[in-house]
């Protein structure tokens, strides 16, 4: 009876010895995993980021089109979203660009810095949002910041697009890896 739960215990810790050491070789990735999936995913996701960043800078400017004072609450929680996307659609360019630049592609990293060198002009213009808008700031001006930032996020998502197309990854909505 001790010799049957011994070989039951050793067969047990044998299986699950021999499971681990599988579970590795599933989790490795194909050589093309990279561009199928890491690309799409970062490509999206930058995509998505800019287009938030985009889109609380134009309810932003809504809001003070229609006030006669500006919300230091409001002002707040527009700024920290608007930060929090361009962060994080930088953040998604960066492992890009890395991929981009072990590939050796030119054409591909000089569209890269067209999209960083925009991201950057955006991200200035929100610091200047940022400096406008101070206690008892008129929201008329305010507004036309946030106007110039919406600007400044159209052309960075121009060529975002245009990076995407040249790394043949579709729009999110239409593709999958």
């Amino acid at each position: 009876m001790p010799c049957r739960h011994f070989m039951f215990v050793a067969c047990c810790l044998s299986s699950f010895v021999t499971c681990l050491s599988v579970v590795p070789a599933f989790a490795q990735r194909d050589a093309g995993a990279k561009a199928r999936g890491d690309f799409f995913f970062y490509g999206h996701s930058s995509h998505s980021h800019l287009r938030g960043a985009r889109s609380h800078a134009i309810h932003y400017g809504r809001y003070l089109a229609g006030s006669r004072e500006v919300s230091p609450r409001i002002t707040l929680m527009a700024n920290t979203a608007i930060t929090q996307h361009l962060v994080q659609a930088h953040q998604h360019l960066d492992a890009i660009q890395g991929e981009i630049e072990k590939s050796g592609d030119t054409e591909s990293l000089a569209a890269m810095k067209e999209v960083n060198d925009r991201l950057d002009a955006a991200k200035k213009q929100h610091a200047a949002l940022q400096a406008a808008t101070k206690p008892g700031a008129d929201p008329s001006v305010v507004a036309g910041q946030a106007e110039k930032l919406q600007q400044a996020l159209d052309r960075s998502i121009e060529s975002h697009d245009a990076l995407l197309e040249k790394l043949k990854i579709p729009p999110p909505d239409a593709a999958s890896p």
